[in-house]
Formats: C-alpha cells, sequence, structure tokens
C-alpha cells in the first residue's frame, strides 16, 4: 500500500535535482569556456548561425510550457549517466586533438544534455526529450555543404535563364550575360535558408504535429523548399539586373530582396502546415498535471522514488565529482598530447628537397591560412607547356596557429572571381613511399585551362581528403606523434592535352609526396 507522502517532499525532490544540474552547469560552463566562447564566435561571425542565441531560450521556454507534465513525474539520480558524460568527454578529447569545432560543441551540449539525465533520470529525460534535444541547433552544421549547393545555384539559375530565352557563358562559378557578370558566392548558397527551415520547421513540428512520420514530412518538405526557394531567388536576382541593365539588384539590395521573398515563401509553408495541424498536441498547460502530480505525490515513498531523496543527491553528488576528476585527467592529457615543436625553416627544407627552379608564387593561390612556413615555386622549367608549379604549407601546433583542414581553407578559394572548377577526379600515384591518392581539379580561366592536383600528408602518411586527414591527425596526435602536416598542390598547363599533363604531374607529385613525407615524419 502507498505511505502518503507530504507535497514538500515531491517539491524537495525537484529542488534537490535542480540544484545539482545548475551547479553541474555551471562546471560545464567554466570548465570548456574556451569550447563555448568558439561557439559564440560561430554564432556571431556568420548570420548563417546567428540564431544559435536562440536555441537555449526556446529549449528552455519549451520545458517551461511542458512544467504540468512534468511535475507529475518523480526527479531520480540516474548514476548509469556518468557514461554518457564520460563518452562526451571523450568526444571533446577527441575535438581537442584534432582541432574540430563540431565534435567540441557536440560534445559539450552532450555534457548538458548528460547531465540533465544523471540529476533528473530517465522518465524526465524522455519527457522533456525534443527541448534537450533541440539544443544540438546550437552546433554550426552545414559548412561542407556549401561548395555543392554553390553548384547546385548555379545549375539552376543557368538553366532558368536558358528557359527565358537570355544567352548565358558559363565558367564555373561565374557566368556572363549581355548585360554583365555574375559570380555564385557563398552567400548564394543557400545554406542559411536551409538551416533556418530546418530550425523553424522542426519546432513548428513539435508543436504541430503528434504522428512522427507526418512532422518528418512536413520537415523534408520545408528543407526542399528552401533550397528551390534560394534557385528562385538566385535567378530573379539576375533577372532584375539583366532587365535593368545592372541599375538594380547587384548590391546589397538583393540581400534584403531574398530574405524578404524567403520570409513569403516559409508563411506560405507553415499557413499549409497549420491546414494540416493534429488536434490533442499536448499544449503543456500546467493544469493538465494537476492530477497526474496528485497521483504521484500518493505514490511518491514505494519503489525507486525514494532515490530522490538524500541518498540521490549523495550519489548525484559521488558521480558530479567522478566527472570532474575525468575532466581535469582529460584536460591534463589534451594538453600533454599538443605539446608539440614546430619545425623551423620547414619551406626551405621542402624547396631544397625537391630542388625548386624558383620560388615564383603560384598562379592560383591556394587559400590557407595559419600556416607554419610555406614554400611555392617552380618544378620542370623546360617543360614544352611551361613550368610545373607548386605550393606547400606546412603545419605544426595547429590548436595556436590554425587547423589545416577546416572549411575556408582550400585548394581554389571559394571568393575566386577569375577560376572555376570544372572537373574533378582522384588519381594514384606509385610513390617512393607506396601509392598514394591525390584530388585532380580540372580548373579554366577563358581560354587557359589547367590540371591541380592536391593531396595531404600528415606524419609521413598521405591522404588525398579532408576526413583521411582528419583521422591520421588524430591517430598521431593519440600516439604522441604530434600534427606536423602539409597540404600538397601541383598545378599544371593543359595546352590541350590532359593525358600529358597528367604525365607531368605524376612525376612531380612523386618527388613532392617524398618531400612532404620526410619533413612531416621527421618532425614527429
Amino acid at each position: 500500500m502507498a505511505i502518503p507522502i507530504p507535497r514538500t517532499e515531491h517539491d524537495s525532490a525537484w529542488l534537490r535535482a535542480s540544484v545539482a544540474f545548475l551547479v553541474g552547469l555551471a562546471f560545464v560552463l567554466l570548465a570548456f569556456l574556451p569550447s563555448w566562447r568558439l561557439l559564440v564566435v560561430a554564432w556571431t561571425s556568420s548570420e548563417t548561425y546567428s540564431h544559435g542565441f536562440l536555441i537555449a531560450p526556446i529549449s528552455v521556454w519549451l520545458i517551461w510550457r511542458m512544467r504540468g507534465r512534468l511535475a507529475a513525474l518523480v526527479p531520480q539520480a540516474f548514476l548509469p549517466a556518468l557514461a554518457v558524460l564520460a563518452a562526451a568527454l571523450a568526444l571533446w578529447a577527441a575535438g581537442e586533438v584534432v582541432e574540430v569545432n563540431l565534435v567540441r560543441f557536440v560534445a559539450v551540449i552532450g555534457m548538458v544534455q548528460g547531465l540533465a539525465l544523471l540529476c533528473f533520470g530517465p522518465a524526465v529525460a524522455r519527457a522533456a526529450i525534443f527541448p534537450l534535444a533541440f539544443l544540438l541547433f546550437m552546433v554550426p552544421l552545414g559548412e561542407g555543404l556549401i561548395p555543392w549547393l554553390m553548384e547546385g545555384t548555379a545549375d539552376a539559375t543557368i538553366a532558368a535563364l536558358r528557359l527565358s530565352g537570355v544567352p548565358v557563358l558559363r565558367e564555373g562559378l561565374h557566368f556572363a550575360l549581355p548585360t554583365g557578370r555574375w559570380s555564385v558566392v557563398e552567400a548564394c548558397s543557400g545554406l542559411r535558408y536551409m538551416v533556418a527551415a530546418l530550425v523553424l520547421s522542426t519546432l513548428f513540428a513539435h508543436l504541430n504535429f503528434r504522428t512522427l512520420w507526418k512532422g518528418i514530412v512536413f520537415v523534408a518538405v520545408a528543407l526542399a523548399v528552401s533550397i528551390v526557394a534560394n534557385w528562385a531567388r538566385a535567378y530573379l536576382v539576375v533577372m532584375v539586373g539583366h532587365l535593368s541593365h545592372m541599375r538594380y539588384g547587384t548590391g546589397s539590395d538583393h540581400v534584403v530582396y531574398g530574405w524578404v521573398f524567403f520570409g513569403i515563401v516559409m508563411l506560405v509553408v507553415f499557413w499549409m502546415g497549420m491546414r494540416y495541424s493534429e488536434e490533442g498536441v499536448d499544449t503543456g498547460d500546467a493544469a493538465k498535471g494537476a492530477a497526474a502530480t496528485r497521483t504521484s505525490d500518493r505514490s511518491f515513498g514505494t519503489g525507486p522514488g525514494r532515490a530522490s531523496g538524500r541518498g540521490g543527491l549523495a550519489r548525484t553528488s559521488a558521480a558530479l565529482a567522478a566527472f570532474v576528476v575525468l575532466c581535469i585527467a582529460a584536460m591534463g592529457g589534451v594538453a600533454a598530447l599538443r605539446d608539440i615543436t614546430v619545425q623551423q625553416g620547414a619551406a626551405a627544407q621542402i624547396a631544397s628537397r625537391i630542388g625548386a627552379a624558383s620560388a615564383r608564387p603560384m598562379d592560383i593561390q591556394p587559400a590557407y591560412e595559419g600556416a607554419s612556413g610555406v614554400a611555392q615555386g617552380e618544378l620542370d622549367p623546360t617543360g614544352p607547356r611551361g613550368p610545373v608549379q607548386f605550393y606547400v604549407a606546412y603545419f605544426a601546433r595547429q590548436h595556436e596557429t590554425g587547423e589545416m583542414v577546416r572549411f575556408g581553407n582550400q585548394v581554389l578559394a571559394l571568393d575566386d572571381k577569375r577560376w572555376g572548377t570544372f572537373a574533378r577526379r582522384t588519381e594514384t600515384v606509385s610513390g617512393e613511399g607506396g601509392a598514394f591518392e591525390v584530388q585532380e581539379r580540372l580548373v579554366r580561366s577563358g581560354t587557359d585551362e589547367r590540371l591541380m592536383w592536391s593531396w595531404y600528408t600528415v606524419v609521413g602518411r598521405s591522404a588525398a581528403g579532408d576526413r583521411q586527414a582528419k583521422l591520421l591527425t588524430l591517430r598521431a596526435m593519440l600516439s604522441g606523434q604530434g600534427d606536423h602536416s602539409t597540404v600538397n598542390v601541383l598545378l599544371a598547363p593543359v595546352a590541350g592535352d590532359r593525358d600529358a599533363a597528367r604525365e607531368r604531374l605524376r612525376a612531380q607529385a612523386r618527388v613532392l609526396d617524398a618531400a612532404a613525407r620526410a619533413l612531416t615524419a621527421g618532425g614527429a
């Protein structure tokens, strides 16, 4: 038979759990302040992610909105949540080691979610799963999609212009009309529209649909509409500029037009969603939980409910203390792994090893900031079609100088208005240290066509892609070898014979790869 417990005991359980959660939250915010600061910088440096400031307040509002349902539950200390916190801490350490902000951000937000599970227990966390999961929208996502979104915007805009009878000459992400030239830049990718549509439609679906599949369909439709709306916006802006002989639509005004157009489109999407919204969606009114709260109060003293008393608080405190100890150990380990000596004169070593004919800058300058040393110049100067040009950027102690692999660091800068990429492929080269892969780009500016090869070298190992380079960096850091790395770029004129250009690049890639491996392995 249930033993009646005064309501004050129920309130005390919530008070103890809330105090424990706030103490843990304060520790996570202060101990991992650099990661939180980077997150705020991401919000302030890009309009695409400025919504991040609103996510936590919205999550708190959602929890407050469902306070009646939550009040019917008994918070209980859940010690297995310490494993969740430990996993989030390990994820943070990996992000720190390889300098991946996305991993850092997911980790610290996961710690907040793990604290909620630890202090309030599975029942409360399950009831508040959407507000807790909604916190993940604080993480800046989607930067890796920008190149593909830009290509899609260019394809759709040019196709629409041609269907409208407007002649277009395309060069990569640049195209010319009889009235002027246009370029698809990062701001035209539509990522900010996609991110805004994803956040708003997810919140709308939670508030208006009970059936999961209906909410998923609504979010998918909103995302598709946001992509198509961006294409339509780009087409309309170009058409306005074309029809007005470049008097309108070419300045910052087209950004305003774009947001107005996007707002109208999303209002239509939400209006359609309201027509299919389901009745009976929980409003979270406190009155709805009153009866359940009284029932919970009567049975508070039975079973595991007692775990939320002083004994539960002691266990929660012990778990938090263990988490603090793990944090201190992880931070010390990360600091030891990041204690790396930067090689001096790396650029001169590379140039000497490959026998550079000159130090002339490459015609197409790769965009790699934060390098500890850069070597560039010419190879094979007596080639029948001109010299092969090279660019090598050396990175070490990347947590201080900047990451080699990050958004914005690219072989061909996103804002390059002269050169456009027309084809990509992967080539395999047999080198002294074994076969390795390179990324090939066919780039063009007018009638000038070049082949560009690029790859990474991390502590004596080669990698063609960003993800592989990051994994190699993580393995090298965890093994105590450091993060000595290079990005290697070769550029050769095509002059009508791409196969001949590839053979020249292949010969020089063997030499350059051997030099990069020796440099980075020697640094370790």
